[in-house]
């Protein structure tokens, strides 16, 4: 579980720094992509939730749905979240 901790570490530290990024992930009705600011990381009915803010509105995301983020900044660096 050491790379879950890391990965949560690595998006508290996102959001702490309103780090740009562009999330894809997937829904029951398909699959979303959106750049915007991470605003929040919380944890509730089991799992944790990333807050996306982008300049229509807040997206609130289950990390488990997540497939990749990648940060806009540093050359677009790729958060790898899912193994394929």
């Amino acid at each position: 579980m050491s790379s879950q901790c890391q990965l949560t570490d690595q998006l508290e530290l996102l959001v702490i720094q309103v780090e740009p990024v562009r999330v894809s992930w997937d829904e029951s009705n398909g699959s979303h992509i959106e750049e915007g600011v991470l605003v929040g990381l919380d944890a509730s009915q089991g799992q944790e939730w990333l807050t996306l803010k982008s300049t229509e509105q807040h997206y609130r995301i289950a990390l488990s749905e997540v497939i990749q983020l990648t940060r806009l900044r540093d050359n677009g660096q790729v958060i790898p979240f899912k193994d394929d």
